[in-house]
C-alpha cells in the first residue's frame, strides 16, 4: 500500500502502463460492491491530517480520515458537520465517493453540497484542484462518481454550529403509512433529524411505524450521561454468538418482534447524544451484517413525495408475491439537492424507503429478476435507487434513473482512457 503521493503516482502510472484495472478503498464500509475490484490501493498509511480555519469554519483534511474522527477534532470549535452519515467509520474519500447523506437530508441535503474543493490525483499521476470554480466537470463527476475517475487526496468542505451534543427525541407510533408521510411531512420545520421505523413484514393496510422526531436540547451536555439498555443487544449479537441468532431470525420471529417493539416502546420524550441519535446500528449492532446467513441487499429508493405513498404500496405488494420480504425498513425525508451533481440521488422533494433484503441461495436468478421488475415499478414512478447501496440493475435501466451517468462515461474515457479504475458494480451494471 502506497505511503505518500508519489508511491501512489508510481501505482497508476504501472497499472496504466500493464492496463490492470483497480479499485479505490476507504474504510470498506460499503453495503455492495462499489469498491471491490482484483486490485484494491488503500490510503490507510498516508498521513493523516485535519486543520480548522476560523476565517470561513471551514476544515481541511485528508481523504483517509473518518467521519467520527473528524467530529471528535470539531467538538473543541464547536463544530460538526452539515451531513453525518448512519455509520462513523466511513473515510472522508468514501462517503464523497458515494455522496453520503443522512437522517437530515431534508434539512442539508448530501455531503458533496457543503464540500468546497477537494485534491484529486487522476489515472496519469497529476493531481489536480477542484472546486465550483476550478476543473468543475471533475468536481460534480467526482462526488458521487464511486472513485472511478480518480484518487480523492484531501477534502475542504463546511462545517454547521454545534448548539448541543443532546437531542430531544419523540417517537411517535402509527398504524400505516400514509399517517406516518403526513405527519412528516408536517413535522420538517420543528425537526434536524427525522426517520421512521417502518414493519414491511405484513401486507395488510395496517402498518407498523414508528416515527422519530428529533431536535436540539438545550442542557449542558457535561453533565448528561447515556443510560444503558437493560436488554444488551451488542452483548447478544457479538461476534461469537451471531451464528446461533442466524438459526432463529427470520419473517416469523421478526414480525413477533416488531409487533413487541412497536408495542413496549415508551413514546415518552427522550434525550440521545448526537452519537446515539446517528450511530444506532454502530452501538447496538455493530455485526448486523453477520445475521444474514447467506447476505443481504440494501436496496434504497427514492420517489417524489406525490408518488412515494403508492409507489411504496405496489413495492411492498411485489415483496410479498415474490416472498423477498424486507426484514428491516427505514423512510427518510429529502429536499431537492441544490448542486447538478451527475449521480443526483434527491434531484427533487422526496421520501426514502430502505429495504434490509436476505439474499436467497437456491433462487438467485429469481430473486434477480425481482429486483429488475422493482426497478421497473419505480422508474413508472420517476424514483430511483441510490447506487452506494447494492441494488441489481441494468445499464438500461440505470440511464433511465440517471440520465446524465452518460456524462460520466464521457469524463471517464477523458480522464481514464485506458480504464484501469474500475469496480466490480462498474463491471457488473456495464457488463464489461
Amino acid at each position: 500500500m502506497p505511503h505518500h503521493a508519489e508511491q501512489l503516482a508510481d501505482l497508476f502510472h504501472n497499472f496504466s502502463n500493464t492496463s490492470t484495472k483497480f479499485s479505490l478503498i476507504g474504510n470498506a464500509k460499503s453495503y455492495g460492491d462499489n469498491y471491490l475490484s482484483k486490485k484494491i490501493i488503500s490510503l490507510d498509511r498516508f498521513p493523516r491530517k485535519i486543520s480548522y480555519s476560523q476565517q470561513d469554519n471551514s476544515i481541511t483534511a485528508s481523504a483517509n480520515i473518518t467521519i467520527f474522527e473528524i467530529l471528535l477534532f470539531l467538538v473543541k470549535y464547536n463544530r460538526k458537520l452539515a451531513v453525518i452519515p448512519g455509520t462513523k467509520y466511513v473515510t472522508l474519500s468514501g462517503a464523497l465517493s458515494n455522496n453520503v447523506h443522512g437522517k437530515n437530508c431534508f434539512v442539508n441535503g448530501s455531503i458533496g453540497e457543503h464540500v468546497k474543493n477537494f485534491k484529486i490525483m487522476i489515472p496519469s499521476g497529476e493531481i489536480l484542484l477542484c472546486s465550483r470554480f476550478n476543473n468543475q466537470d471533475l468536481f460534480y463527476s467526482v462526488i458521487g462518481g464511486f472513485g472511478l475517475l480518480g484518487c480523492i487526496l484531501e477534502v475542504t468542505l463546511e462545517t454547521t454550529p454545534l448548539t448541543s451534543l443532546q437531542y430531544k427525541t419523540k417517537n411517535i407510533k402509527l398504524n400505516n403509512l400514509r399517517e406516518t408521510l403526513l405527519l412528516g411531512d408536517s413535522s420538517l420545520e420543528e425537526s434536524q433529524y427525522l426517520i421512521a421505523n417502518v414493519d414491511n413484514l405484513t401486507n395488510q393496510k395496517r402498518s407498523s411505524t414508528i416515527l422519530s422526531i428529533s431536535s436540539t436540547h438545550d442542557n449542558d451536555t457535561k453533565q448528561f450521561k447515556a443510560k444503558n439498555s437493560n436488554f444488551d443487544f451488542k452483548e447478544v449479537l457479538n461476534r461469537k454468538n451471531y451464528k446461533y441468532t442466524q438459526v432463529i431470525i427470520n419473517r416469523y420471529t421478526l414480525y413477533l418482534f416488531n409487533k413487541l417493539y412497536f408495542n413496549l416502546l415508551p413514546t415518552r420524550e427522550k434525550v440521545e447524544t448526537l452519537e446515539q441519535l446517528n450511530y444506532l446500528m454502530d452501538l447496538n449492532l455493530p455485526f448486523y451484517n453477520k445475521l444474514f446467513r447467506n447476505g443481504f441487499y440494501e436496496y434504497q429508493v427514492i420517489v417524489e413525495h406525490t408518488q412515494s405513498l403508492k409507489c411504496f404500496k405496489e413495492i411492498r405488494q411485489l415483496q410479498h408475491q415474490y416472498k423477498n420480504f424486507s426484514y428491516m425498513s427505514a423512510l427518510k425525508w429529502y429536499r431537492r439537492q441544490e448542486d447538478p451533481f451527475l449521480n443526483n440521488f434527491s434531484s427533487k422533494n422526496g421520501h426514502s424507503m430502505t429495504y434490509d433484503i436476505p439474499k436467497s441461495a437456491g433462487n438467485a436468478q429469481e430473486q434477480y429478476n425481482f429486483f429488475l421488475r422493482l426497478n421497473d415499478l419505480l422508474i413508472k414512478h420517476g424514483g430511483r435507487v441510490y447506487l452506494a447501496k447494492s441494488s441489481p440493475i441494468t445499464k438500461e435501466q440505470l440511464f433511465e434513473m440517471y440520465p446524465y451517468i452518460k456524462d460520466l462515461l464521457v469524463l471517464k474515457q477523458k480522464y481514464d482512457p485506458k480504464e484501469v479504475l474500475s469496480t466490480s458494480m462498474f463491471e457488473r451494471i456495464m457488463k464489461l
